[in-house]
Parts: structure tokens; sequence; C-alpha cells
């Protein structure tokens, strides 16, 4: 049975040629390149994202004008609440 092996490296100076081919020639390949840069930021703190809604409305309502909750759909609770003849 194989496994994968994993290194990361910090590097401070981009890579040459001459060293990817010896990683290679040793039997490492490349999988990633991980950017990072520094940015400045206001003094004001982040507002963390909201995750994506993963649920499917409920018949009868619907997400309301302000996108932050859900609201009655009146022609569907109508239809929920109109008897059969």
């Amino acid at each position: 049975m194989k496994k994968i092996d994993r290194m990361r490296e910090k590097v401070t100076i981009l890579p040459t040629s001459v060293y990817l081919s010896k990683m290679h020639d040793a039997g490492w390949s490349l999988v990633a390149l991980e950017w990072e840069r520094e940015v400045e930021v206001s003094g004001l703190p982040e507002e963390p994202p909201v995750p994506a809604a993963s649920e499917e409305i409920p018949f009868g309502l619907r997400i309301a004008s302000d996108c932050r909750h859900l609201e009655d759909d009146t022609l569907e609770m109508q239809t929920l609440n109109s008897s059969p003849k």
C-alpha cells in the first residue's frame, strides 16, 4: 500500500527552475501555490460573511424584502388555506 507524503515549505524568494527540477527529480510533484500579501484595512471591524442558505423555502413563505427573514406569501397562503370542494 502506498501513502502520500506531503511537505510544506516557507519561501522567502521565488523558487528557481533548477530548484523545481531538483525536487521533481527527487520524486516530488508540485500540487499548489499559495499566495499571501499584506493589505491596509480600516479601523472598523469587518462583518463576517453570511453563509449561503442551503434550505428550501417552505411553501406559503417567501424571502422578505430585507433578505433577512421569511414572510407570508399571500397567494400561496390562500392556496394552503382553501378547502377542497
